[in-house]
């Protein structure tokens, strides 16, 4: 999956570029602010950049991708988070998976611990303090990872060392 982090990444190389924009700055800014705690301001950076069409299709090939590549594996839950700004949006082929509990998380405030919770697409989501929308605990079931969940886990990029960037 980190093969669509290179191409939207490579994406955004291209565009930086056709639009005179210094890459390099721009991605010295973000990492500031992200390092920095300067969560707003490293949004509006991204926010100046919306996903364009190629993007999109890379959204689809990805979720083609994972469909096919989950056919056969032994994993009976998908953690995953819903897409935030130019993020790939996995709901729909996380949803058509048959057998598969699909779990989204829930940050507790007051000790700001994330558990997953089961959902399925149409089912409420309910907004938390930071107006992210969070399964409702009181009617989805608590969810316990195993040896047969996978996770996926949203990134702005990773260095050679597997440590991500994102917010």
């Amino acid at each position: 999956l980190s093969v669509l982090s290179i191409a939207i990444m490579l994406e955004r190389f291209i565009f930086f570029r056709r639009m005179k924009i210094d890459f390099r700055v721009f991605s010295k800014e973000l990492t500031e602010n992200l390092i920095g705690g300067n969560i707003s301001a490293a949004k509006s950076l991204c926010e100046q950049y919306p996903a364009t069409d190629s993007h999109k299709k890379l959204n689809a090939a990805l979720c083609h991708n994972l469909k096919r590549w989950a056919q056969g594996r032994d994993f009976s839950q998908v953690f995953y988070f819903l897409p935030f700004r130019n993020e790939p949006d996995l709901v729909d082929a996380i949803c058509s998976m048959s057998g598969i509990t699909g779990g989204l998380p829930l940050v507790k405030t007051e000790d700001r611990s994330m558990h997953f919770y089961s959902w399925s697409k149409g089912e409420k989501l309910i907004p938390n303090s930071y107006k992210i929308p969070e399964p409702d605990p009181e009617k989805a079931k608590l969810l316990t990872p195993d040896k047969s969940t996978l996770i996926i886990v949203p990134t702005l990029a990773m260095d050679t060392q597997g440590y991500r960037m994102g917010y």
